[in-house]
């Protein structure tokens, strides 16, 4: 939905004192809900040997997953944080090579910049990857929540906007109504979004170690 459908929508549960009102809450909602679901997501291609900055829009801790070119084809690669770079690969830093075994993500340069760093550092070239992007703020009638994307939950920011409202002119019952929808929209998003990257993340790790422990990563 665009900004204009979802103020309509809120409109036609409650009155208002002004859309600006209306507004502020809906991207208050969205921005809270980006956050902690990472959402919208980009795909994009770049090319880099070692380290990279992710676009300027992305969120931290945000890169939902990436591939390196590999012959004609895409491989997907692991992504890390420092914390478990550092558990199971301790001398991560010193490897050597041309092939990339994972990358780590909101990797911190000399000058305080998030990077990602593939490992190893040496490596790299034709990337793919998607990333969760910080949404704009909504304030032109045509804009869409979370840049048109998950449209099935646009609701869930009107449910929000509405019981916000009806809450401060005490309007416990039809409240009540808003609340229990939004409750509804937000426990399905939760359950769609995390069958999604994270899954597909913890199978490409699982694959990772067990060919660490089999020597066959190094060799």
């Amino acid at each position: 939905m665009n900004l204009k459908q979802l103020v309509d929508r809120t409109l036609q549960a409650v009155k208002a004192e002004s859309t600006e009102d209306v507004i502020s809450l809906i991207n208050d909602e969205q921005e809270r809900v980006a956050s902690e679901f990472l959402i919208p997501h980009r795909t994009v291609t770049q090319t880099a040997t070692g380290s990279f900055n992710l676009p300027s829009d992305a969120r931290a801790g945000g890169l939902r997953s990436i591939a390196v070119k590999v012959g004609g084809d895409y491989v997907q690669v692991p992504i890390y944080d420092a914390e478990m770079a550092n558990s199971e690969l301790p001398n991560w830093d010193t490897v050597t090579g041309s092939t990339v075994f994972f990358v780590i993500q909101d990797w911190l340069d000399a000058d305080g910049n998030a990077q990602v760093y593939p490992v190893p550092n040496s490596a790299g070239g034709a990337w793919r990857f998607t990333y969760a992007s910080v949404p704009a703020g909504l304030s032109a009638w045509t804009d869409e929540a979370w840049g048109g994307q998950f449209g099935q939950y646009h609701m869930l920011l009107v449910h929000y906007a509405a019981q916000e409202l009806l809450r401060r002119a005490g309007d416990e019952k039809n409240g009540a109504y808003h609340t229990a929808r939004y409750a509804e929209f937000l426990k399905r998003m939760r359950s769609d979004t995390s069958r999604s990257g994270d899954i597909v993340q913890n199978q490409m790790f699982k694959s990772f170690m067990g060919r660490m422990r089999r020597g066959a990563a190094f060799g």
